[in-house]
């Protein structure tokens, strides 16, 4: 099951004001397929309507046409698909590439989810993020954390309109996923949907007492 559009950019979105239309199609070596006319996370989150007698294990999600690597997680429908799974307690693997080569997911991923099952990698704790670079000259594979672009998003002021641009101004560290896509290297990184920082979190619950007291001063005042 997937969404019957391109859905670039809506992360975890939800079709939540409207019925979806469920589309069915006939593929070979398939014995169920269909389409919803959503979101990637609508498209997970239907599964268990359209699929009543399936227990799912793991969810995949691509192969998306387009990295999905540093912050781009953060919009990714592709990421936003696995993340839904966590979410219902389903393992997930999102699979991407680059926008004009897809032959290298086509030539290594089967191998690779086949290698990722074997070493029991998948976890309803995270998700896997796994992204191929545009060209390989040898099969290289890393396990990495997620980078920071080092290019960031600026708008720049033309009149009455703001036009997008990038301005460079990061670091590429070399255990990241950004720096496999551009060293020819297949990155893998697990994501995890619980974004609390638990350090903070326990630093604040230090002080709760005394925030609570003020807090109580400022609202008496």
């Amino acid at each position: 099951l997937a969404p019957e559009n391109h859905q670039s950019g809506m992360s975890t979105a939800l079709s939540v004001r409207k019925s979806l239309y469920l589309k069915e199609y006939k593929l070979d070596g398939v014995k169920k397929a269909f389409s919803v006319d959503g979101t990637p996370a609508d498209a997970v989150r239907t599964c268990e309507a359209v699929f009543k007698d399936i227990k799912f294990d793991l969810v995949l999600s691509g192969v998306n046409r387009g990295a999905n690597i540093s912050s781009d997680i953060y919009h990714s429908g592709t990421i936003g698909a696995v993340f839904m799974g966590l979410i219902l307690e389903i393992p997930g693997i999102a699979v991407s590439a680059s926008y004009h080569n897809l032959e290298l997911a086509k030539k290594y991923l089967k191998g690779l989810l086949k290698t990722i099952l074997d070493y029991k990698m998948y976890s309803k704790d995270y998700a896997l993020n796994i992204n191929f670079p545009e060209e390989m000259d040898e099969l290289k594979v890393m396990f990495a954390h997620q980078g920071r672009t080092q290019e960031y998003p600026i708008y720049l002021k033309e009149g009455e309109y703001l036009t997008p641009n990038y301005k460079r101004g990061r670091p590429l560290l070399k255990t990241s996923d950004l720096y496999c896509y551009y060293n020819k290297i297949i990155a893998i990184t697990p994501l995890k949907y619980d974004k609390t920082d638990y350090k903070t979190l326990n630093e604040f619950n230090d002080v709760k007492v005394n925030f609570e007291i003020d807090l109580l001063k400022h609202l008496n005042n």
